[in-house]
């Protein structure tokens, strides 16, 4: 984790929070240990306000991996987490609109999800649970940005 960390932090496209989500193949064939991806605040779909999360950009880079070497699908787990402007770790979870994409990716089946709450501690879920949990509070956890978006378009 702390090497991801090092390598968001050296990007160079540090805008504020320093996500990144990392996915960790069980028993896989991948060539790499683990897959990830940062959060970025490059535009999305030409509008200013949807910037790139660092879970999206985690299963677009695991979908290159599996294209490469030819492979299906692929169980992993899935860790997020979240450095702040002072150096501290601080709450991360994946939010609606990302959810619901992993939740519908053929590409990877997430076991557990590992990320950290508003206490900074780290947290494990079945990613099933996550998932159930979402669909009945639907409004919890919308990153700013798409708050923005919403509230403009009303």
């Amino acid at each position: 984790m702390e090497e991801v960390i090092n390598k968001r932090e050296n990007c160079g496209d540090n805008h504020g929070f320093l996500v990144s989500a990392m996915f960790v193949p069980i028993r896989s064939p991948l060539k790499k240990s683990y897959v990830y991806g940062f959060n970025s605040s490059k535009k999305r779909y030409k509008n200013a306000k949807l910037t790139t999360h660092a879970e999206i950009q985690a299963l677009n880079n695991l979908r290159y991996q599996c294209a490469k070497y030819r492979i299906r699908s692929v169980k992993a787990d899935l860790h997020i987490f979240r450095k702040t402007r002072d150096g501290q770790l601080s709450s991360s979870a994946p939010c609606w609109h990302c959810t619901l994409q992993l939740m519908t990716s053929k590409v990877v089946t997430i076991r557990n999800l590992y990320y950290f709450n508003e206490s900074r501690n780290v947290e494990k879920i079945n990613f099933k649970k996550w998932q159930n949990m979402q669909m009945q509070m639907q409004t919890t956890h919308i990153s700013r940005n798409h708050r923005t978006y919403s509230s403009r378009q009303k």
